[in-house]
């Protein structure tokens, strides 16, 4: 069971005299903003479950040494967890110590995307077949380490019951235009031993 309890908003308020001046619609040019500030907000929940997860190598503020990052490869072969969608997620310090490995650099070892940078988000690239990705959304900061991880899709889940809904209306009392977008979700861990917490930088 996943329990569906998350409720998260974005919000703002433009004046009229606001738009005036500005010669544009400032509303429909904030909305897009506020559907990313949205996506974050879902992104932290599961960002925040991998230090859950009971199987954990490396330790905080500390570079992962490239041991450690084989035995977090064989827990999720011990746990027959499948090697399809498997994907490993970082912080930007935990790429700037992958960067000094060899592992992670020679092309005997691992791909580096080739794509258009626009398009393939975060992704820098694979090792032994899993994509890298890196986010500023991991959880912790450079002074504490951060929690980094190797995880299988089936590790966790995310329910979204309510996709972004939003709702716009005049304020008369304000002068402005008011919008609103909320969403209703649930994220819990489904399979503990398909996912390793990477503690490090």
């Amino acid at each position: 069971n996943i329990t569906i309890a998350t409720q998260d908003y974005a919000a703002m308020a433009v004046e009229d005299i606001i738009n005036i001046q500005a010669n544009r619609n400032l509303a429909s040019k904030y909305s897009s903003k506020m559907g990313y500030a949205l996506d974050l907000d879902v992104d932290d929940v599961l960002a925040g479950l991998t230090d859950d997860f009971s199987n954990n190598v490396g330790a905080l503020a500390t570079p992962v040494a490239y041991t450690d990052w084989l035995r977090a490869v064989q827990y999720l072969d011990d746990a027959d967890a499948p090697e399809d969608e498997r994907f490993i997620t970082i912080s930007p310090a935990e790429r700037a110590n992958m960067m000094n490995m060899d592992n992670f650099i020679n092309s005997d070892f691992t791909t580096v995307s080739a794509a258009d940078p626009r398009k393939r988000g975060d992704k820098i690239g694979e090792w032994m077949g899993i994509p890298v990705y890196v986010s500023t959304n991991v959880e912790g900061s450079n002074a504490v380490g951060h929690d980094n991880g190797l995880q299988q899709k089936e590790a966790t889940a995310l329910v979204m019951q309510e996709m972004a809904k939003t709702r716009h209306f005049y304020d008369i009392d304000y002068d402005c235009d008011k919008v609103a977008s909320f969403i209703l979700f649930g994220t819990r861990e489904m399979r503990d031993d398909h996912g390793v917490w990477v503690k490090g930088a």
